[in-house]
């Protein structure tokens, strides 16, 4: 079994899942398979963890940690890799005096929205 969050890669798929389950800190553990099957709610996690999935190239399990626990081999430190707003939600201004009209954005926004938005 080989372990790099969210996913896991097991050889014994079923029961792997159901014994990470009763492990504390774990949420969740599904097949990759069920959530590429799946249809999620734009922004729910599992939207999250589907848009993730590229067959051949992930874990058979998706872990799902519960909030404030952290997966690692690491003695310290932290990762911004949980499905949680606490985790997900990071601030970002952009200063450039005379480029932009001064403005909050409140509503969820991702990555791939940044580039078009300097671009204007």
């Amino acid at each position: 079994t080989k372990l790099q969050p969210p996913f896991l890669y097991t050889k014994n798929q079923p029961a792997a899942e159901e014994a990470l389950r009763k492990i504390p800190g774990i949420l969740t553990a599904q097949s990759t398979a069920d959530y590429d099957a799946s249809a999620p709610a734009i922004g729910s996690i599992d939207h999250g963890f589907r848009a993730l999935i590229y067959p051949g190239r992930v874990g058979d399990t998706i872990l799902t940690r519960a909030p404030y626990t952290l997966i690692s081999e690491e003695q310290c430190g932290t990762k911004h890799n949980s499905p949680f707003n606490y985790d997900t939600h990071i601030p970002l201004w952009i200063a450039s005096p005379g480029s932009f009209d001064k403005k909050t954005v409140l509503e969820r926004v991702y990555a791939h929205q940044l580039a078009p938005t300097l671009a204007q």
